[in-house]
């Protein structure tokens, strides 16, 4: 398990040495933010994402859950991958309105490693 945390704090460290940019995207019903930045070296790989605004886009599936922001209001999701030797680790945030407009927010952190694995969900909805 300590070197799965090394390898969380290493890929702490290289998915902010971005290799990706900030991009800023129109969205027809309002304004969006995304930004994407991705890493690899002989030590392993890191990616890291945000996205903001009004769009039609989604967050995907969380915890068994379709987390669909669809065109009811603001939206916002950051999220973390990485893989090396000792294992992979990934962390997801976010928060917004379903179709419906009902309001949710969840934290997801997945790691598996040569010692085990662990997966851990927190959601909220109204």
């Amino acid at each position: 398990m300590r070197k799965l945390l090394k390898a969380a704090a290493l890929g702490a460290l290289l998915v902010p040495a971005v290799l990706g940019g900030a991009a800023g995207v129109a969205a027809a019903d309002g304004p969006a933010y995304a930004q994407h930045s991705a890493v690899a070296t002989p030590w392993g790989a890191g990616s890291s994402h945000v996205m903001s605004g009004f769009g039609g886009w989604d967050h995907g599936e969380r915890g068994g859950q379709r987390m669909d922001r669809g065109d009811s209001g603001p939206g916002y999701v950051a999220g973390d991958r990485y893989a090396g030797p000792d294992g992979a680790w990934a962390k997801a945030t976010g928060s917004g309105f379903t179709p419906d407009g009902d309001a949710y927010h969840f934290d997801t952190f997945k790691a598996a490693g040569p010692n085990g694995a662990v997966s851990s969900f927190t959601g909220a909805h109204s």
